[in-house]
């Protein structure tokens, strides 16, 4: 170590900062240029902006159009709610108007992600709004069907002034009306009087002769220049011109309360007192036929019949009665118009027809029961036998049932049609063909003379009989 030390070092380094020193001191490898990476990661950088763009944009357009979605299943549901107010459809409407309302809050922080100097967001948010816009539209509109908005003029009554009341009524005295001048300058006062200057009697010679009976009740004057029937009872104006008719005077005289006061004073009876003496000769008359049905010696056939009325739906039963009186004359006589409730069984019907019998006293006289065709009819009248007995009727009850027989042949008839009703349809169709035009019927004619048939045709359908003469060929 002493040996070397005076000896100088024969290598070093030098370490220095070669920034500063110009990079084209030192060459490029070959195939090797230093700009490439560079320009590679700015247009990797470039894509990338390009793409979020575009993926921004789509997005914005994705979330303009959601409210679409929302507003076809909204009205879907109002459609379920019906039209009658009730908690679901209020709900529905409230969550139709208040989700557009909030939606319509906020459209800035909605499309604030996709905020970008390369997207446009104004096309998606003006669809974004009209969409919410037709949503609440349409809570709007279901709104008003269900009557919950004041659209029509009955809802504004209370703000309206209230109207000049043109008609009194007092204890014992004729109606007045209050009727206004024709002259529009007339004093407040003048209001419920007419001057006899302004009111006078329709000449004879200027009108046609009044035919109607309403005339009888009505008069005829010229007021203010205008023709105007008055009511001779209540004294109330209205229109008589030549095309206004007379149906609204027969209308007024229906609902006059002066005319039926009148009438009702001179009738000595109400419409509530008709009723009652219509349904008093009712059950008079029917005591009457009763007794008399109770002092018979002969036995009573008995018809009755089932069918439910078309506008009530509801079923009704007909009871008649069939005897011979003492004269030897054939009488029928309605024991019964009952109404029966459902179910139409046998039990039912057995029930009321036993009744209407036990309250005419002819459980001990009845001598058969003709209904139709019916499973419910044979079994009424098997439960007829057992509720009324065996000893009492005619034969051990062995002849109770008898079938109607325009009923059977109405069956068989229907039987018979439809086992011909294919060739029925046939010769419809070819009469109906052949009669649709006369140029057809010229030509059925020519055709049949052709052919030496014997035609013969309904007058009903236009045509004249023909007969030919000639041999019928078949």
């Amino acid at each position: 170590m002493e040996k070397g030390k005076g000896l100088a070092r024969r290598w070093a380094v030098e370490l220095h900062d070669a920034s500063s020193s110009s990079s084209s001191a030192f060459p490029d490898p070959p195939g090797f240029t230093r700009s490439a990476p560079e320009a590679d990661d700015a247009a990797t950088a470039r894509q990338r902006k390009e793409a979020e763009a575009t993926w921004k944009g789509q997005k914005a357009w994705e979330v303009a159009q959601a409210p679409f979605k929302n507003l076809m299943m909204m009205g879907f549901m109002m459609w379920m709610a019906g039209s009658t107010v009730h908690l679901f459809s209020i709900g529905i409407v409230f969550s139709a108007l208040w989700q557009p309302f909030n939606a319509l809050r906020s459209v800035g922080k909605v499309f604030e992600p996709f905020k970008d100097p390369r997207v446009d967001t104004l096309a998606p948010k003006l669809l974004f709004i009209a969409l919410n816009l037709a949503a609440m539209g349409l809570g709007v509109w279901k709104l008003n069907t269900l009557g919950l908005l004041p659209t029509n003029a009955s809802d504004w009554v209370s703000s309206l002034s209230p109207a000049r009341e043109v008609e009194y009524a007092g204890g014992g005295i004729p109606l007045i009306e209050t009727r206004t001048s024709c002259s529009s300058q007339a004093p407040a006062e003048s209001v419920n009087e007419i001057s006899d200057d302004e009111v006078e009697e329709v000449p004879a010679v200027a009108t046609r002769r009044l035919t109607s009976d309403v005339w009888l009740e009505m008069s005829k004057k010229m007021v203010c220049g205008k023709p105007t029937a008055i009511c001779n009872y209540c004294h109330k104006e209205l229109t008589a011109g030549a095309k206004s008719g007379t149906s609204h005077l027969r209308d007024h005289l229906n609902i006059c309360t002066q005319r039926m006061l009148k009438l009702r004073s001179t009738s000595g009876k109400s419409l509530c007192q008709s009723q009652k003496d219509i349904i008093g000769r009712h059950d008079k008359e029917k005591m009457k036929a009763i007794e008399y049905m109770t002092m018979l010696q002969s036995r009573v056939a008995v018809t009755t019949d089932m069918w439910t009325a078309d506008n009530q739906k509801k079923g009704y039963m007909a009871v008649t009665g069939h005897f011979i009186d003492e004269s030897w004359k054939l009488r029928s006589i309605l024991m019964g118009f009952i109404y029966v409730p459902a179910p139409h069984t046998g039990d039912v019907i057995a029930e009321e027809l036993h009744e209407t019998l036990m309250q005419w006293n002819l459980d001990e006289k009845l001598l058969t029961v003709i209904v139709d065709n019916c499973t419910s009819n044979d079994k009424a009248v098997d439960l007829m036998i057992s509720k009324i007995g065996k000893s009492k009727l005619l034969l051990q009850g062995t002849m109770l049932h008898m079938r109607y027989c325009a009923h059977i042949l109405n069956l068989i008839v229907k039987d018979g049609l439809d086992v011909m009703k294919s060739a029925i349809h046939n010769i419809r169709e070819s009469v109906a063909y052949w009669t649709a035009t006369p140029k057809r019927v010229e030509k059925f004619e020519e055709m049949a003379k052709y052919k030496k048939m014997l035609i013969w045709v309904n007058k009903a359908s236009g045509l004249v009989f023909k007969t030919y003469k000639k041999r019928i060929q078949i």
